[in-house]
């Protein structure tokens, strides 16, 4: 079976090709005002891990709606068709993504603790959690952690983006950004 696999030529912005350059088992939080470019880059870092590790390759990628996803699981689809044709096969009832590599991408909502259920005992070596910001603690996201793992070697990655300003503004700001430089290394004193 034939299917498309087109070159692509993505130039990312200063921030973005950053991001992409930072150790890969640094996990991260991307924060700043709208239009930034937080989620595309984030769209480019699950792209590159799909295209680097194929089968071994396991990504999570939450929002507080699914609805809110959406637009993100339209960018990942036109990406993945551009990339593989429509051997990039999209499950649009389960938001999974599997590709021919073996690489798979699923999209899921987390509005409340109960949203976590059906995610335990998987196994993500990627899991990015979009818009914390818009949640007033961070437990839900603390608890995901568990699900960040990999039995294939693959360097496993917890990736935050927020904009400011949220019910979770305070609680991002002295738990990840106030006293730390930015660009640099931290540990986290919750996760470790």
């Amino acid at each position: 079976m034939m299917h498309n696999t087109a070159t692509i030529d993505i130039a990312p912005t200063p921030f973005q090709a950053r991001v992409l350059s930072l150790p890969l088992e640094w996990d991260l939080l991307l924060d700043g005002g709208r239009g930034g470019g937080k989620t595309y880059a984030v769209i480019l870092e699950v792209f590159r891990r799909a295209e680097q590790w194929g089968a071994q390759s396991r990504t999570l990628i939450t929002r507080r709606t699914q609805g809110a996803l959406s637009e993100l699981e339209h960018e990942l689809l036109s990406i993945f068709r551009l990339r593989y044709g429509t051997a990039a096969r999209h499950n649009a009832n389960e938001h999974v993504f599997r590709l021919p590599n073996g690489a798979y991408v699923e999209l899921r909502n987390l509005e409340s603790h109960k949203d976590l259920l059906p995610l335990q005992g998987k196994s993500f070596d990627c899991i990015v959690a979009e818009e914390v910001g818009q949640y007033a603690d961070l437990s839900m996201f603390d608890f995901l952690r568990g699900c960040l793992r990999s039995a294939s070697g693959v360097p496993c990655r917890f990736i935050m983006t927020a904009n400011p300003g949220g019910p979770g503004h305070a609680v991002i700001a002295k738990r990840f950004i106030f006293g730390r430089p930015a660009w640099a290394p931290v540990t986290d004193p919750v996760s470790g």
